[in-house]
């Protein structure tokens, strides 16, 4: 039959039937139906498309569900009668329940799910499971396949693996309470790196509830991270019982919670039988705290893993990734486990968050309590590993925690969770370079480096889970990064360990503790002193301090020797007294006290309130692990008759003099040095023409600085090749020398006049200024014969100095030729001489001095030496003048050339002082 044809007869095409062969016309099966051959008769021969399958209730072809294949034909009364009928099957990666074989579920790895008839899953799953989502009785889960568990094996593992974190966890118990004043650096950047390295691997774990396909050899490293996570089936939890999900995930959260007892034991344990001073509670809340904060994101990925879904686009339902036999938001099941969630947040991660919260605000409360150390011992892991500037960062650590756990809770697509992830990693990354909180340059560095590591991680996974890319490309870049992140975790380790362990000797032979504000030119040339003797590196803050915790640590593993200069405030400087207690408490460095006279012994009442005597203004020792109870010790202990004491009884005067100190210092032994002495018997001293003349007020930071200048000024001569120059130093001159003194300043080629505070009161000091500016009035002043130079503190005359003061401190002249004098002086340009600073600006300092010195000094003309005739025969200082404002008498400290006992043979500083009790 042809429809519309009455003529000739053909044969119904397919899709049409018709009810006899001598029909007019083809009818058209219904919408949806097609027939499998040509020449159909009748309606009944009519069947569902492709993609389609006719229900029981018959009512026509319905749309193939979403994760099933429907072949031509497939009709669902077929699954009733069995036999060789089409009907709906599972497609590939999906799986469907005997007992409901229209209702796909997805499963979590198309490997587990072949597709096919209801009920069907690879290998030994359980296929009475939903989504194949769990293996069969006496298998465990490998994470790809089912397989036999074996025995004796089993338990071994599982009860090796308890013992290890058992083990672990009293190690870190005991680790976290250690004094981190006793903590190197080197240490403190292992614990950080190690900290950094474990939240690092824990962030793989969040990366592993994303919808991404990880391949080689990540998903093997996905396993380990599972263990970090409490996850109990890594653990082969299978072989012993099979727990319904909620008896499984209770166990789970169970985990966090059991350890606090027993970190409770172990502190107890402690107490009783190592220390019983120690308090039990602020350790337990330190060490819940470290532990809580290094398994903070295992935590959190525990808690929230019922709200981690997966599902297929179209499809109603999605199943709990950490379960996938639990169907999310349908049945009892999965409303307990939620429940069983909250409460474990509210238990665990939320209280955590509040006592962060809380210590983080009460940091400058808990600081200021000078005689409470117990909330610093409970809250000190909130801050012990960054700076004090940056003491609240590890809030902005746990919220980066929190966006990260969370993006897979709130955001099924994989392309909406790469995105926000890398948009969290980057924001944070930029705070962490900005802030750059950590202690030490190392833990920095690896911060930044593992961060930028995930992003290219997490990048790669995605681009490996398109359709539409070269996988083999993207693999290749994911285990490059991925490389790189073990690399950066394996060479922070070795590298600190190596620096811990196969430390060799000491960076410096000494350490000088000062105060700036006294002595920092007495510590410089001193420096300079000790390491002309011993050829080794001397530490002093201006050259090297860039931060507190810096300088802590050096004197705990980097130094030989510590030597203390007292004057009137060292010990009531904050970093002074946090280099002592250091020195004492943390360092196998020989402690040398020197006493300078000016320098005030703090009585017992002062020691009993250190927090009234210590200026801790801007800086607070606790922030540093050192609290006043650990001063006073070490202040009694450095004021004790077991610690070697150099006794000055005078002003130093000359580098001679600190080499005497520094000889004594090298003996380690308790003495009294430069008491007064007679100066008659000096030898007499010669005047040399074209030498180098400065000048300096009487009092121990002036003459410090004119040595300074003599040394300095050497070296740069002899630099240029003009090492045959002399220097004198004014400061070296007695009484009988007061002639010779203006005979230097007449004969100089350059004359260097050192002004302190005292200077312009300085009688003396005046008279060399006066005497410099009056004998070179016949020639034309330059600023290079003529040389002023400031040290920190001076402030030039005022108008008033010169009409009042300048006559009162010299004898008043009718003609005003003294206030005539210093306003010429005045008017050259002065070079300032930073004695605070580093050597490097000290050395562009002096060159700007040696600048400024004439080239008649480099020759000594035939006319100068005829002129040298005509003065007495006095000695002069072998190389170098340096005068100071004094009369010219080296008043009670002239150790170059009273007759003080020769300096005793150099002893080395490269070996520790021995400690005497003299």
């Amino acid at each position: 039959a042809q429809a519309g044809s009455a003529t000739a007869c053909t044969w119904c095409p397919k899709g049409t039937h018709a009810n006899s062969s001598a029909s007019s016309f083809c009818s058209p099966c219904s919408g949806g139906e097609t027939t499998r051959e040509v020449a159909s008769e009748g309606p009944l021969q009519c069947i569902c498309e492709e993609g389609s399958y006719r229900p029981t209730s018959n009512e026509g072809c319905l749309p193939c569900p979403v994760g099933m294949r429907c072949d031509t034909g497939s009709d669902a009364r077929a699954l009733e009668s069995g036999g060789d009928a089409v009907y709906p099957k599972a497609r590939a990666g999906f799986m469907t329940l005997a007992s409901e074989p229209l209702k796909s579920y997805k499963c979590l790895l198309d490997e587990h799910c072949p597709g096919g008839a209801a009920g069907t899953c690879t290998g030994q799953r359980d296929a009475s499971a939903i989504a194949c989502g769990k293996c069969a009785p006496g298998t465990y889960d490998d994470g790809l396949d089912c397989r036999p568990c074996t025995g004796g094996f089993d338990y071994l593992l599982f009860f090796a693996v308890v013992l290890l974190s058992l083990c672990g966890l009293v190690v870190v118990t005991l680790a976290v309470n250690r004094d981190a004043l006793r903590q190197t650096g080197a240490v403190m950047a292992c614990i950080s790196n190690a900290g950094l390295s474990l939240t690092s691997v824990q962030t793989l774990g969040v990366f592993d509830q994303m919808s991404i396909m990880w391949f080689e050899p990540i998903t093997s490293v996905l396993k380990f991270v599972r263990l970090i996570g409490f996850d109990l089936k890594v653990l082969r939890a299978e072989c012993f019982f099979t727990p319904e999900p909620l008896t499984q995930y209770a166990l789970r959260q169970l985990v966090v919670p059991t350890t606090v007892p027993l970190m409770f034991l172990v502190l107890l344990v402690k107490h009783r039988f190592k220390d019983l001073r120690m308090k039990v509670v602020p350790e337990l809340v330190n060490t819940i705290g470290s532990v809580f904060n290094f398994c903070f994101i295992s935590i959190l990925v525990a808690c929230v893993a019922p709200l981690v879904c997966y599902g297929y686009p179209g499809q109603e339902v999605s199943c709990m990734r950490s379960s996938p036999s639990t169907v999310c938001f349908e049945g009892g099941m999965h409303t307990a486990m939620i429940v069983v969630s909250v409460l474990s947040f509210l238990c665990v991660p939320v209280p955590f968050l509040g006592m962060a919260a809380y210590g983080t605000i009460k940091y400058k409360a808990v600081i200021a309590a000078a005689t409470n150390k117990s909330h610093w011992h409970s809250l000190r892991f909130l801050y012990v590993k960054f700076t004090p500037q940056r003491y609240y960062y590890l809030p902005i650590l746990l919220l980066r925690s929190c966006l990260i756990c969370f993006v897979p809770v709130l955001f099924r697509s994989a392309a909406v969770q790469v995105v926000l992830l890398c948009t969290i990693f980057g924001s944070f990354l930029l705070a962490q370079a900005w802030l750059r909180p950590w202690r030490g340059q190392v833990p920095n560095a690896t911060d930044g480096v593992l961060a930028l590591s995930l992003l290219v991680l997490l990048v790669c996974g995605s681009l490996a889970s398109g359709i539409n890319m070269d996988r083999v490309t993207v693999q290749t870049l994911g285990i490059i990064a991925f490389a790189a992140f073990a690399l950066c975790i394996l060479l922070s380790v070795v590298l600190l360990s190596t620096r811990v362990l196969c430390r060799r000797g000491h960076l410096y032979s000494v350490f000088i503790c000062h105060h700036k504000a006294d002595a920092a030119a007495q510590a410089r040339l001193l420096k300079i002193v000790l390491e002309t003797r011993s050829q080794r590196s001397v530490f002093i803050d201006s050259d090297d301090l860039r931060d507190l915790d810096q300088l802590f640590d050096i004197v705990k593993s980097q130094i030989a020797n510590l030597v203390v200069y007292l004057t009137r405030d060292t010990l009531r400087r904050p970093w002074c007294a946090g280099e002592i207690t250091t020195a004492f408490v943390a360092s196998a460095a020989t402690v040398v006290a020197v006493q300078t006279p000016r320098f005030l012994k703090p009585t017992d009442q002062q020691l009993q309130d250190l927090s009234s005597y210590i200026d801790e203004t801007g800086c607070s020792l606790k922030q540093y692990s050192i609290f006043f109870d650990q001063v006073a010790v070490a202040y009694a202990k450095l004021l004790g008759d077991a610690t070697p004491c150099i006794g000055l009884q005078g002003v130093l005067r000359s580098s001679h003099d600190y080499e005497v100190l520094a000889s004594s210092i090298a003996r380690g032994t308790s003495t009294e040095l430069c008491e007064p002495r007679s100066n008659s018997a000096l030898p007499p001293i010669p005047v040399d023409a074209g030498q180098i003349v400065i000048s300096a007020e009487e009092n121990d930071e002036a003459m410090a600085a004119a040595g300074i200048l003599m040394i300095k000024i050497r070296q740069t001569l002899f630099e240029i090749e003009a090492k045959d120059v002399p220097i004198c130093s004014l400061c070296e001159l007695n009484e009988q020398d007061r002639q010779a003194a203006f005979d230097c300043v007449l004969l100089a080629s350059a004359v260097v006049v050192v002004l302190s505070q005292g200077s312009l009161q300085s009688p003396n000091q005046l008279a060399v200024i006066l005497e410099a500016v009056s004998l070179r009035s016949d020639e034309p002043l330059t600023p290079q014969g003529l040389i002023p130079v400031t040290l920190p503190g001076f402030q030039f005359p005022t108008a008033e100095y010169y009409q009042s003061s300048l006559p009162a401190i010299l004898a008043a002249d009718a003609t005003g030729q003294n206030s005539e004098l210093l306003r010429a002086f005045f008017k050259l340009i002065a070079v300032p001489l930073s004695t605070h600073a580093s050597d490097n600006i000290l050395d562009v300092q002096v060159a700007q001095v040696v600048e400024r010195i004439p080239s008649r000094a480099w020759v000594v003309s035939e006319s100068t030496s005829i002129r040298l005739g005509s003065l007495h025969t006095s000695r002069l200082h072998s190389c170098a003048v340096v005068s100071v404002a004094a009369p010219f008498v080296l008043g009670s400290l002239t150790a170059s050339r009273t007759s003080v006992e020769e300096a005793p043979p150099e002893a080395s500083l490269d070996e520790p002082l021995h400690r005497r009790c003299v």
